[in-house]
């Protein structure tokens, strides 16, 4: 006789089970018991959060800002002309994605791999005014706290699932008896009571072996090579030096390079889109070149 939750308590554990498909059959068993509140907390998990408040705390993430120096790469940076208030907000990350596309950026991840968040653009002119700095900057995290939120995940269904069975609600061949039902949707069966035993790990990885940069909507290509075509026009058109020409045709050569790849890096064209962006910082007064500027700040979104 087949058992909703013993089954759901199976998968918990296997890690060959992704917690995405997991979810899903946590739906079915919330959905049975009507366990609104869950349902809920698992449609935000698969769909993605889109206000802040609903984000519960184990995807909320302390980072350090960091810079990318043109020689050093990416390196901490002084924040000391920053209140500590304000300092905390800034390093705080909110991670609002659906937990398949985190599982998907993770994958064949490293676990000595790190983690670089870009700020929005605003943000980050703020940033830098205040810090004057005048390099790209960015929240650098240790994979393992990425990695955190999967396996908070997993943990909250996993103690649902025993303290269901604990209960006496099995959910024996694919249902739930009336008495089952009724217990189910007690307050002690609420998200609120899970989710508030997990936490992030906050293990530090001292190496610096390996950076993901986290942006995980996909780029739009099509876009891309739309904006190359308006970089080549400004090229032709503009009044650059020789030196952000040099730029520009190195950055604009290794984008099409990746785009006639069968399968291109979009970690590699992200940054010469920046790079181009960070070129045409200087070309001032120049309506074209701040309009492919937007276009690059629209596409790194």
């Amino acid at each position: 006789m087949r058992s909703l939750v013993l089954e759901l308590q199976k998968s918990a554990l296997e890690s060959k089970t992704s917690v995405a498909e997991l979810l899903r059959s946590a739906l079915l068993v919330a959905g049975k018991l009507d366990v609104s509140e869950f349902q809920k907390w698992i449609e935000f998990e698969l769909k993605g959060y889109s206000r802040i408040e609903d984000i519960p705390p184990y995807r909320k993430l302390r980072g350090e800002i960091i810079a990318n120096h043109p020689m050093r790469g990416w390196n901490p940076v002084q924040t000391n002309a920053l209140p500590l208030e304000l300092l905390e907000k800034i390093e705080t990350f909110f991670m609002n994605h659906p937990i398949g596309e985190l599982e998907t950026s993770l994958r064949d991840q490293p676990t000595t791999a790190e983690v670089v968040v870009n700020f929005q653009p605003d943000a980050e002119r703020v940033l830098r005014g205040i810090m004057n700095y005048p390099a790209e900057l960015g929240l650098r995290y240790p994979i393992a706290r990425f990695r955190g939120i999967v396996d908070a995940v997993r943990t909250v269904v996993l103690e649902w699932s025993l303290k269901l069975e604990k209960d006496g609600i099995l959910g024996n061949d694919m249902g739930f008896s009336t008495e089952e039902k009724a217990a189910g949707s007690s307050v002690t069966y609420q998200i609120q009571s899970y989710i508030g035993q997990v936490t992030n790990s906050q293990i530090q990885q001292n190496t610096r072996e390996s950076i993901m940069n986290v942006d995980l909507k996909p780029l739009d290509l099509g876009a891309v090579g739309e904006l190359l075509k308006a970089v080549g026009v400004l090229m032709a058109q503009s009044n650059l030096h020789e030196r952000q020409l040099s730029e520009l045709r190195a950055d604009v050569g290794t984008i099409e390079t990746q785009m006639r790849s069968s399968n291109p890096k979009e970690t590699i064209i992200r940054e010469a889109l920046k790079s181009i962006r960070s070129v045409l910082e200087g070309a001032l007064g120049s309506v074209l070149a701040a309009g492919v500027m937007t276009q690059i700040s629209s596409l790194l979104k």
